[in-house]
């Protein structure tokens, strides 16, 4: 999947990116539940740090709820950083928002939306 920002980089304009969400494209994004995020990039990113899960949550809810502007949550690491700093939920009527836990039958949905019936084929986008 292609992060917005990555999407707007390759748009030369608002203009051509209205035009293609205006053609009713098949728009999808996956995410994860918050707390297994918190709890992944905890054994992943932070454990090895010497920081209890405790100290890490505190210290993630300290810099969210202390934020004055946007821009401190594109400070934080991506693995904890709300999901709707960077993907434009408000921005994008997604016809899919499909969950990493539900993942596989989500997969089915948007493929059969796509007219690609088979599963094994891959979408590069």
């Amino acid at each position: 999947l292609i992060l917005l920002d990555s999407l707007l980089q390759e748009i030369k304009n608002m203009e051509t990116f209205n035009r293609i969400l205006e053609g009713d494209p098949v728009s999808f994004t996956n995410v994860r539940h918050p707390f297994e995020r918190l709890v992944s990039a905890y054994y992943n990113q932070v454990q090895s740090s010497g920081k209890t899960f405790d100290q890490f949550v505190q210290s993630v809810l300290m810099t969210a709820n202390t934020t004055q502007n946007k821009q401190t949550y594109f400070e934080m690491n991506q693995h904890w950083r709300p999901y709707n700093t960077y993907c434009a939920f408000c921005n994008i009527n997604y016809k899919v928002i499909s969950k990493m836990e539900t993942f596989k039958e989500d997969k089915k949905e948007i493929m059969h939306m796509l007219g690609l019936e088979d599963e094994e084929k891959r979408l590069n986008v």
